[in-house]
């Protein structure tokens, strides 16, 4: 109601699904193995998420400028290095990948490496430290106020405590490697790009 109730009852079956059940690991199983294989099984599914993140997104975005301007000044993170407008970001947010590690050349910092499906984020680093279980990759992402497929889904979620913010399938392209901790290895990223379907 504090959105707009901008939701039907299909998005909503969508986003509690995704956040409560095991069937998002499915659906992102066959989007990983190739483009479309997805579609053959979860058609309803993928296209009610998608759109009940662009509608949360939408509704969002009046209060966002707030709350934008009060992460920058509560964080000590600094923003994207390279953006002179980075106080317009949202984030950061993070995502916690086990057992895979972006190609990097450790001398020049690169990497190549992409996100193609639908990712869970959240606020905090140590949740997603968790999810990465101490061998794989954990990504800091900048999400651009244009962008329009992430929306916050803790209020929803059976697990609020991750504070989890869901980030939809344009695809997040890995930037540079920040550090190691052991076996796990950080990544930055900045999420600029929008598309239209």
């Amino acid at each position: 109601q504090r959105l707009g109730c901008p939701l039907d009852r299909v998005h909503i079956l969508a986003l509690l699904l995704y956040t409560g059940t095991d069937v998002n690991y499915e659906m992102c199983r066959l989007v990983r193995e190739g483009p479309g294989e997805e579609l053959g099984r979860f058609p309803l599914f993928q296209i009610s998420l998608l759109q009940a993140i662009r509608r949360l997104n939408a509704a969002e975005k009046p209060s966002r400028g707030e709350r934008i301007a009060q992460q920058h000044k509560n964080r000590q993170q600094p923003g994207p290095e390279k953006n002179t407008n980075n106080k317009k970001y949202f984030g950061p947010v993070f995502t916690g990948i086990h057992k895979a590690k972006p190609k990097c050349d450790f001398g020049r910092q690169d990497c190549s490496g992409s996100l193609v499906t639908f990712t869970s984020t959240s606020h905090d680093e140590e949740t997603a430290v968790g999810f990465a279980k101490g061998n794989g990759s954990v990504i800091r992402m900048w999400l651009h106020p244009e962008f329009d497929e992430f929306c916050e889904v803790g209020w929803l979620s059976k697990h609020s405590q991750e504070s989890e913010v869901l980030v939809g399938t344009s695809g997040i392209h890995i930037r540079e490697l920040k550090g190691t901790r052991g076996n796990l290895h950080f990544y930055d990223d900045v999420h600029c790009r929008t598309r239209q379907v």
